[in-house]
């Protein structure tokens, strides 16, 4: 915002200053610990027609 607005720098480097004290922030709070990863899922495909489908009727 403060880069298309002026460009106003004063405003960009604080912007800069907040992302980077963020980062900090997240590897000190170490955010992705109760990141649980498991194995795909293995759900059978189940055959769906939509009410919307058209489907040719031949006789």
């Amino acid at each position: 915002m403060a880069l298309t607005l002026g460009p106003n720098w004063l405003f960009v480097w604080i912007g800069v200053g907040i992302c980077a004290v963020g980062g900090l922030l997240a590897l000190a709070f170490d955010i992705f610990s109760d990141v649980i990863v498991d194995a795909p899922r293995q759900i059978p495909v189940q055959e769906h027609h939509s009410p919307f489908e058209h489907r040719s009727i031949s006789s």
